[in-house]
């Protein structure tokens, strides 16, 4: 989930002061809770599938290899839809929204886009990508507003206080992280549902796409799984993979044990193994890679937006560090992961420049405060919930770029006025 606020909660504050204790343990040779697997050879990493079918996913870090059929499908899709509005005079507007990892913080992205709704602005998506936490939030945004409710309650209902559960003495014979899995996979299974995999399927038919990201730790490679067609697929256990895909994206390293995942080669079973998809990007756009002009110079008006919610604070935490190994541990991974998220949210400003998007970033506050410590706990998240709902019910102040491009008067902003209410 790529926690990266001022303070880490108290909970993963106690991660990092008995990682010490598990590497000591893990050396005596306490395995007796490892599990077998039998990983993907090196040689073959390439072929593997799941489920037999090459399209469920591909690497993150390369131009997709069907990028030619994507681009003729993206464009037919345009021109249809332009047909079936009768040749609007101002053309067609696409978006696609990117939601950013940020662990118990996804709550801001949930609130900011139930009061987009309420707003009155919000778009239908064509594409919506998700990473770690943003990849809890994605499938909510990807289906649009009729999911408003269920978003709410994934991110503020009480069983968000149960998500993090540390067992560490586990850690001593062998399990993968210093917290359960059963709480968060509880979390998932309730609102990830074969009713939510449908809809998704529905909308993927309809030439809208979904994309989680993973990290595939064997290869150290990001992958990005289409969660439309794993819908439409007719693979029998679409609906367990999909909720895997889910947890492997929100399973930080640490605290959450890792997800493997049975592949095929040459008709030969293994396992890979998945992480936090935020381990090696805290948010994906439009690969910088595709030539989607074809898209953008189409015989109509056609404007394009690329929408970012990042679920942190991006301004640097200038609070003074206890000199204990805990906080040096928890100041050192919030500025690794704020720095690395400046530089995703540059090469996606970068790509949306060189394919002709608009950029629109939205991020927490520095200013914030819930008065409570961060962490998965109702109130705090609750509390942010509210903040985000509020910004986007008075029309969102979208920055215009990423941090560290800001003019001399400041970052610019584009907001969007709210649509007035019938009465």
């Amino acid at each position: 989930m790529n926690p990266v606020p001022a303070s880490l909660s108290p909970a993963l504050r106690r991660v990092g002061a008995v990682l010490g204790l598990c590497v000591c343990g893990l050396i005596a040779g306490c395995s007796t809770l490892t599990p077998d697997r039998s990983p993907v050879p090196e040689m073959v990493i390439e072929q593997a599938t799941v489920g037999g079918m090459a399209a469920l996913r591909r690497w993150g870090d390369e131009r997709p290899p069907d990028a030619e059929t994507m681009i003729a499908r993206a464009r037919e899709r345009l021109l249809r839809r332009y047909e079936e509005r009768g040749r609007p005079e101002g053309g067609l507007s696409t978006s696609m929204l990117a939601l950013s990892g940020g662990a118990w913080d996804g709550a801001y992205s949930a609130g900011v886009l139930n009061g987009w709704t309420a707003c009155g602005t919000r778009p239908r998506f064509a594409v919506v990508t998700g990473i770690s936490t943003g990849a809890l939030v994605a499938p909510f945004a990807f289906l649009g507003p009729a999911w408003d409710d269920q978003l709410r309650d994934a991110f503020t209902t009480p069983e968000v206080g149960e998500i993090l559960v540390l067992a560490p003495v586990k850690a001593l014979f062998g399990a993968l992280s210093l917290g359960q899995s059963t709480p968060i996979e509880r979390l998932v299974a309730r609102f990830a549902s074969q009713e939510m995999l449908d809809a998704i399927g529905a909308a993927h038919r309809d030439g809208r796409r979904l994309l989680i990201g993973t990290t595939n730790l064997d290869a150290e490679r990001p992958v990005i799984w289409d969660i439309g067609a794993l819908a439409t697929s007719g693979l029998s256990d679409r609906l367990t993979l999909f909720r895997k895909i889910m947890l492997a994206s929100a399973a930080v390293p640490g605290a959450f044990p890792p997800v493997f995942f049975d592949v095929t080669v040459d008709g030969v079973t293994y396992q890979e193994l998945h992480v936090d998809g935020g381990v090696l990007n805290s948010i994906f756009g439009i690969p910088v890679q595709l030539d989607i002009s074809a898209v953008r110079e189409m015989p109509f008006p056609h404007t394009l937006h690329l929408y970012m919610l990042q679920n942190n604070k991006l301004e640097p935490d200038q609070t003074a560090v206890d000199l204990r190994l805990s906080s040096i541990f928890a100041k050192t991974a919030s500025a690794l992961i704020r720095s690395q998220t400046r530089g995703d949210l540059t090469r996606l400003w970068v790509s949306a420049q060189k394919h002709g998007f608009t950029y629109r970033l939205g991020f927490i506050p520095a200013g914030f405060d819930a008065e409570v410590d961060p962490g998965f706990d109702p109130v705090y998240m609750g509390r942010l919930y509210a903040l985000g709902y509020a910004q986007a019910l008075k029309g969102y102040p979208w920055r215009t770029t990423p941090p560290g491009l800001e003019g001399e008067d400041g970052p610019p902003e584009a907001t969007t006025p709210c649509r007035p209410r019938e009465s």
